[in-house]
């Protein structure tokens, strides 16, 4: 019975060998990473408008509420809202109809920053996720 234990084992061993080699097993004591999100699942969520580099673009306290079905609501300080469309392709942000394309700067779980060229002027807007 040993006999046949030995050839057994020394098959599988062949077997393996001619297979290319034992499955290797990894064992981690870390749990496995989630991928980053990308910018269309972190742009969703309402966004409020903090700073600007042109104090009249958008007054304080105005937001946008971004949904994962491309629209957007705009409600600007003290006035109705207004919903509009957007697209986002990497960082190129178009909301319409009548806004031009943005780029976004920096885009985190609470923080948006997106840059809109206007003529030879760059508006640079902050916006932190309410």
């Amino acid at each position: 019975m040993r006999v046949v234990q030995i050839l057994l084992a020394g098959f599988m061993i062949v077997v393996a060998g001619a297979c290319g080699g034992l499955p290797s097993i990894s064992i981690s004591s870390s749990p496995p990473t989630k991928p980053a999100a990308s910018n269309k699942e972190k742009i969703v969520g309402t966004w409020e408008f903090v700073k600007g580099t042109t104090k009249n673009i958008s007054p304080l306290g105005s937001t946008l509420e971004f949904k994962a079905d491309g629209k957007v609501k705009a409600t600007p300080a003290q006035l109705p809202p207004v919903d509009l469309n957007y697209t986002l392709d990497g960082d190129k942000l178009k909301i319409f109809p009548g806004i031009p394309e943005a780029r976004i700067k920096s885009l985190t779980e609470k923080e948006l920053i997106v840059e809109i060229q206007m003529g030879a002027m760059t508006e640079t807007s902050e916006y932190k996720k309410k």
